[in-house]
């Protein structure tokens, strides 16, 4: 029997799907369908996500001066100074980053795939920093993965074989040596109703298991017209429960990271 959250969910999968199908029927250039495929996995995760978090474009940094490459969707906790302005240049701290989101038209292109594995990896590169005296809600495993920033890439389409997509992510790691730690966690591909999981350690926000026996590394599975939810149940839970004291901007002023204003003159 259909329920009503079964109905919603079936639903904003559907108007999803539309809207991505209508996009590639509308635009021409690639850029530009990717830019409103961006805005309509946004939209989405703006309509269901807390109203205290808030979404943006850009480059991440850390407070050891790191970047990263351009991010399509960038998810801010309420810890996040009000620094972006939603422009293509915004500059996002990695401690008020609870997720970041690469968009692709189609993962069946291994050249894009790369890409933005490539990309994913520098922002896993980067560290989210506590303070003395900030709480973390979690078990031991969420708490030491909160230092890292959870990282997914999603597309609209992908290869007839989800195997094949499975093993070009596996080739593209082993090509370019990339260690588990800087992998990216999730692939999302909507038109198949695909998840492709890469579970590289303890605190994972999903556990698979076959004969009791725990899966790790890649893995895939089919999740049809709730594929959608399941992304979002993944981009919410990794996101650190925390309770912060200091500033995050704090991290960076006392790095020099930032500018430090400093006194001309003493009287």
């Amino acid at each position: 029997m259909m329920t009503k959250i079964d109905d919603l969910i079936n639903q904003t999968a559907n108007e999803m799907q539309q809207s991505f199908n209508n996009i590639s029927k509308k635009f021409k250039t690639p850029n530009d369908i990717a830019e409103k495929k961006e805005d309509v996995v946004r939209e989405f995760l703006e309509k269901y996500f807390p109203k205290h978090y808030s979404f943006g474009k850009g480059e991440i940094i850390d407070s050891e001066g790191r970047h990263s490459p351009q991010i399509d969707i960038i998810i801010c906790t309420p810890y996040h100074p009000l620094t972006y302005s939603g422009s293509k240049t915004d500059l996002f701290f990695a401690e008020g980053v609870g997720c970041a989101i690469d968009v692709k038209s189609d993962m069946a292109d291994k050249r894009d795939l790369e890409r933005g594995i490539k990309q994913i990896q520098k922002v896993k590169r980067l560290e989210r920093k506590f303070e003395k005296n900030a709480q973390f809600y979690g078990n031991v495993d969420e708490a030491n993965r909160a230092s890292k920033i959870p990282c997914v890439l999603f597309a609209d389409k992908g290869p007839s074989n989800l195997n094949k997509l499975k093993k070009n992510i596996h080739d593209i790691h082993e090509k370019l040596k990339i260690p588990s730690e800087e992998q990216t966690d999730l692939f999302v591909v909507l038109s198949k109703g695909a998840i492709i999981y890469n579970i590289t350690g303890p605190g994972y926000p999903r556990t698979w298991a076959i004969k009791g026996q725990k899966l790790t590394g890649l893995f895939g599975t089919i999740w049809n017209e709730q594929t959608l939810f399941e992304f979002f149940y993944i981009v919410t839970r990794p996101i650190p429960r925390e309770t912060r004291f200091l500033p995050i901007i704090h991290f960076y002023l006392e790095k020099g990271i930032l500018q430090n204003p400093k006194p001309s003159d003493l009287f």
